[in-house]
């Protein structure tokens, strides 16, 4: 019994041991190891055309040091701005990163505003992180109540300009589906970037 005992005991301080120095080596290895997102993830998603441009016009994406007194939000953070200017007008790509949630991994989207008026004239999932592989489409062919809205839904409700983002996503619209809520919180999080960093009207 005692050597049972005994043997339960060195089980426990091994697993210890190895949990601390997993916990120290993930501490000092993170800041090293991680790599930070690249400009790539604004400036492929979106044509010249989609910021109102002429088609075939090349735009230089410059990323921005992070106004990090305004960089988390409820639900995700935003994890880099780029901007990229033209002769008539300036404009900010920002990609946020919203946290896991269950089942819900990370996803990124990037949200792209007109300096001159504020507009947001595109948002795009870069990295889709939705629960066990259910996206929005199933999500509203399964909809029995219609209550489902997908993310196409939310971006083409924003059609003024980004102040809009705050009176038209109150709630997210299907209940608990942490998919809509990750979207959600995505849309609040750059609006209120947008707004602290580059200035604008919103509440």
């Amino acid at each position: 019994m005692e050597k049972s005992k005994e043997t339960a005991l060195r089980c426990v301080t091994v697993l210890t041991v190895i949990a601390v120095v997993c916990g120290v080596l993930l501490a000092v290895l993170y800041p090293i190891l991680y790599v930070k997102p690249s400009v790539d993830s604004i400036s492929e998603n979106v044509k010249a055309e989609e910021l109102g441009l002429k088609e075939g016009t090349e735009l230089k994406w410059t990323i921005e040091d992070l106004n990090e007194s305004a960089v988390k939000g409820k639900g995700g953070e935003v994890i880099m701005t780029a901007s990229a200017k033209t002769e008539s007008d300036e404009f900010y790509g920002i990609l946020i990163k919203t946290g896991k949630d269950g089942k819900l991994q990370e996803c990124q989207f990037a949200f792209y505003v007109r300096k001159s008026d504020s507009a947001l004239l595109k948002a795009v999932i870069v990295e889709d992180g939705a629960t066990s592989g259910r996206d929005f489409e199933y999500a509203k062919a399964n909809d029995k109540l219609k209550n489902v809205r997908s993310f196409e839904d939310y971006y083409l409700s924003v059609t003024d300009t980004a102040d809009k983002i705050y009176g038209e996503f109150d709630t997210p619209k299907c209940g608990a589906t942490k998919t809509v809520t990750a979207v959600d919180n995505a849309f609040r999080i750059a609006a209120d970037y947008y707004y602290k960093t580059y200035g604008g009207s919103g509440k």
